[in-house]
């Protein structure tokens, strides 16, 4: 028996609507949840760390070897450029192989991948050795960490259905916390033990992690994955591409891609304007970076919550265009208010990547709902390879104030669109909700 389309309350909120992947027994005990909690949250923090150990050092060493500031661009490009081409191949191979694999796979490669980096000085000879070893093993980086997220964010996904948003916001924070903390340990344990030792310590660590995950599983004490329902009829198969090709999908996607843009590609250019225009020195300016990074960390709590509560098309419109009112602003010729702006920029930033996961599975089946967890990864990190180009061609054209006004300017119309777009939505998902079958 089905309820008639015509007989459900015009009022039903988007976030009564469960994900898709609300059908796969997710009956965990809380001792389990708190398991699977702890290694995806560990796991997210090591590799947010991973990626940012060597940035307050790197450079001085590279160009101490002979690779000029162009070539090392290049080298910190390497990484998300990978991640946003692997992410959907990994989403793909979740889909069909399971999550599991592809996380063991990804974390132990990415252990080996690290302390390959950190061995690189003391193995090549010429300038072209090292930045060709350096762009492979960053490379090789990205590619590991795209099957660590996938397989993470798939498993959390499964595991706690009804709370996408809540895990999802606690995941991105977590990375928050390794970013802010990345650069600092790295660069304590240079001054330690040389180049090698924060990249070997961090490989160590990787691999206390995963192999407690190893044997966690070996005692049967986490099951080795949890099945993914069959296609039903009319459904495309496992990870089939065709499955993310809908406005569902794709909408939220490419509001990842357009808000993750101006998000990583002030990096370059905010030390430079602050010290310039601000007269801000290297301790303030790390402040403000600070600032920016825990308020990202914290309000990816909040959001994930909001999600859950409100919808995810609901909050990822209002992030678009409070993101865009704060890139007006940050150019603002006014210290505080520029800074203020900033954080606003990185709350707003969370209002739209946490909500993406929640808003990708509900307009999935669950048999591709690892290819929409790749898709989404891929988006963001395709807007880091562009941020960084991006904000400084502005500049060069525009001037700081005026191109990331117009970024901004950008940022609002598509928030606005979204804003749109989203009532479809909830009128796509009530109708769903009309003709779904009543509980027994």
């Amino acid at each position: 028996m089905s309820a008639e389309p015509d007989s459900v309350d015009e009022k039903t909120p988007l976030s009564s609507v469960s994900p898709n992947i609300s059908n796969i027994d997710s009956s965990l005990s809380p001792r389990m949840a708190l398991t699977v909690l702890s290694i995806c949250y560990t796991l997210s923090t090591l590799s947010a760390v991973t990626l940012c150990l060597g940035s307050s050092f790197l450079p001085l060493v590279a160009t101490s070897l002979g690779v000029g500031t162009q070539a090392l661009s290049y080298v910190y490009s390497a990484s998300p450029f990978m991640t946003a081409l692997a992410s959907p191949c990994t989403g793909v191979l979740c889909a069909r192989w399971g999550y599991m694999p592809i996380l063991l796979f990804g974390g132990f490669m990415l252990a080996f991948s690290t302390f390959f980096f950190g061995c690189i000085p003391s193995l090549a000879t010429g300038a072209v050795e090292v930045f060709t070893l350096f762009l492979v093993a960053r490379g090789l980086q990205g590619v590991f960490v795209a099957c660590l997220y996938s397989a993470m964010l798939t498993w959390l996904s499964q595991s706690f259905p009804s709370e996408v948003g809540r895990v999802v916001g606690q995941f991105e924070t977590f990375q928050g916390v390794g970013s802010a903390f990345g650069s600092p340990i790295g660069a304590t344990l240079y001054t330690v033990g040389g180049f090698i030792c924060p990249f070997a310590v961090e490989a160590v660590l990787l691999l206390l992690a995963m192999g407690t995950l190893s044997a966690l599983l070996y005692t049967r004490y986490i099951p080795a994955h949890r099945p993914i329902p069959k296609p039903e009829k009319g459904e495309p198969k496992a990870g089939n591409l065709r499955s993310i090709l809908t406005p569902h999908v794709l909408a939220p996607c490419f509001a990842t891609f357009i808000a993750s843009v101006p998000f990583t590609g002030l990096g370059p250019l905010v030390p430079l304007v602050y010290s310039q225009r601000f007269d801000f020195s290297v301790l303030m300016i790390s402040a403000a970076f600070a600032s920016v990074s825990t308020s990202y960390a914290i309000s990816g709590l909040l959001m994930g919550r909001l999600s859950d509560r409100v919808g995810p098309h609901k909050l990822i419109p209002v992030g678009l265009i409070f993101g865009g009112i704060a890139l007006c602003l940050i150019g603002y010729p006014h210290p505080v208010v520029s800074v203020l702006a900033y954080i606003l920029l990185s709350v707003s930033c969370a209002a739209v990547f946490v909500p993406v996961v929640p808003a990708v599975l509900t307009a999935l089946p669950a048999s591709s709902a690892s290819l929409g967890v790749g898709t989404g990864e891929s988006a963001y990190y395709a807007g880091e390879v562009v941020g960084p180009i991006a904000g400084e061609s502005l500049a060069v054209f525009f001037g700081f104030q005026t191109g990331i006004s117009l970024l901004g300017l950008g940022l609002i119309t598509c928030g606005l669109g979204y804003a749109l777009f989203s009532c479809q939505v909830v009128d796509h998902h009530r109708k769903r909700v009309a003709i779904s079958p009543l509980p027994p």
